[in-house]
């Protein structure tokens, strides 16, 4: 498996917030945004931190839902590898943006915890 350039994925009440908190005090610069996600990125390595809005009534109070990405060479090979070995959500679905498209699909593993494995599609 080739993981390449992980991202953290946080759904926040205010994305603003949580952008600007992470530019003045972690060094990270916007490379992407509007009104549904913000993307920074880091100089010094390859993380990405991507914030998307979290609905009021989404989440009990003060939960926070993390997924962790990887871009990933080849979304639909890892969909046929690990279908039947974990819990998986989705199969591969297209998101389309103003500026890529993606395909992606998560797996969680016992705890919860989300990984989406995602790749940049024409």
């Amino acid at each position: 498996m080739n993981l390449a350039s992980p991202a953290l994925v946080f759904d926040v009440p205010d994305m603003q917030t949580s952008s600007d908190f992470a530019q003045k005090h972690l060094g990270f610069q916007v490379t992407a945004a509007s009104n549904t996600f913000t993307v920074l990125e880091h100089e010094d390595h390859g993380l990405r931190l991507i914030f998307g809005p979290l609905a009021a009534d989404a989440a009990p109070t003060n939960f926070r839902q993390l997924q962790v990405g990887f871009l990933v060479t080849d979304v639909n090979d890892h969909w046929e590898r690990l279908k039947d070995q974990v819990t998986v959500g989705d199969p591969v679905q297209t998101l389309t943006l103003p500026t890529f498209r993606e395909g992606y699909f998560q797996i969680a593993d016992p705890n919860g915890v989300v990984y989406r494995l995602m790749a940049f599609v024409d």
